[in-house]
């Protein structure tokens, strides 16, 4: 196939870094691939798109974006809301949207927005809650299902065994919007300090919370991953995810997930691999994780089966089916 993907800034967040996942993957697949960017948020920041910078087309605007592709694509790929209010702009004979948030949830119900989510037809989506939301609200589309991955290799080095002293938890965003639960987590990391525990945060913007103990502000993908290994919990306090990249990392370093069901990571986790609560009760939250640091058996069946849980979303081993569900939607 030949494969546009459009999108708006890179920026080192989880969505982009699945979208840097599908290009490669498709493109170690066979497939010819064009990249479309508007620019860089901080090209200093984001390493794998850096890294293939030379494959990257910059445009200025649509008008400039009408002129580099003008190719006979079999599918275009549009990446967030801009990228899909670009793509919607050129009209190409075949396209898709890889939407992987619920705008109206980030940025309200504006006539804008809901007039991309109705006018879109075909959805590339890795969440099941997410096709429900957006049926419930813009009616009946044509959606193809793909997994969600994670580089397993690059978090096998810093698996660990649980340190019986340790009291550490780590919260993990990287942007402080409402809908990923800041509140409540400050409500816990207060809790857990009185209780003796360590609060970790680390985060791109927006931190720390009042309550954090210990702040780490975007650090390179290894400090971070080896800050989530140092820690004995992650704490998950999102309202709604569609996936949430963040937790499956942990799980895949061995970090035990304690956490508020945001619906999207009930696509991979259950009552043997996590903690996932339906009630925001911070109280409970942190009795919970201090009931899993006290029992070490129960704290390694989580740690345990949260890595083999990990593995098994390795991208080599699930992209031939991410290329299946875009075959679906030509």
């Amino acid at each position: 196939m030949k494969i546009a993907y459009i999108s708006n800034l890179i920026e080192p967040t989880g969505g982009d870094l699945i979208l840097y996942h599908h290009v490669m993957g498709m493109q170690k697949l066979g497939h010819s691939i064009d990249i479309y960017f508007n620019q860089w948020k901080d090209s200093s920041r984001f390493k794998p798109w850096k890294e293939i910078e030379d494959q990257i087309i910059f445009f200025k605007d649509i008008d400039h974006l009408r002129k580099l592709s003008k190719k006979d694509y079999d599918i275009v790929v549009a990446n967030g809301l801009t990228g899909i209010m670009y793509t919607i702009h050129l009209k190409p004979k075949n396209y898709i949207w890889f939407c992987q948030n619920f705008d109206p949830y980030l940025f309200g119900r504006k006539e804008n927005i809901d007039r991309v989510y109705t006018t879109n037809q075909k959805f590339l989506l890795y969440s099941h809650s997410l096709a429900d939301i957006i049926e419930n609200h813009y009616g009946k589309k044509e959606i193809s299902f793909c997994k969600n991955g994670i580089d397993y290799s690059k978090y096998q080095p810093f698996q660990k065994k649980k340190n019986s002293k340790s009291k550490r938890v780590c919260y993990m965003v990287a942007y402080h919007h409402p809908t990923k639960g800041s509140r409540l987590a400050n409500k816990v990391f207060t809790e857990l300090k009185k209780r003796g525990f360590d609060t970790v945060e680390i985060s791109i913007e927006g931190g720390p919370l009042s309550s954090t103990t210990e702040y780490y502000n975007n650090p390179s993908f290894e400090k971070k991953i080896q800050i989530l290994s140092n820690c004995d919990v992650l704490l998950h306090a999102s309202y709604f995810e569609t996936w949430c990249l963040i937790v499956m990392e942990s799980m895949a370093v061995g970090t035990p997930v304690v956490g508020t069901n945001s619906l999207g990571i009930k696509e991979y986790t259950n009552s043997e691999n996590s903690i996932i609560l339906d009630h925001r009760d911070p109280i409970r939250m942190c009795d919970e994780i201090e009931s899993i640091c006290s029992d070490n058996e129960k704290y390694e069946k989580i740690q345990k089966n949260g890595i083999t849980t990990a593995e098994k979303y390795d991208w080599e081993l699930i992209m031939p089916e991410i290329e299946s569900s875009y075959l679906q939607l030509i």
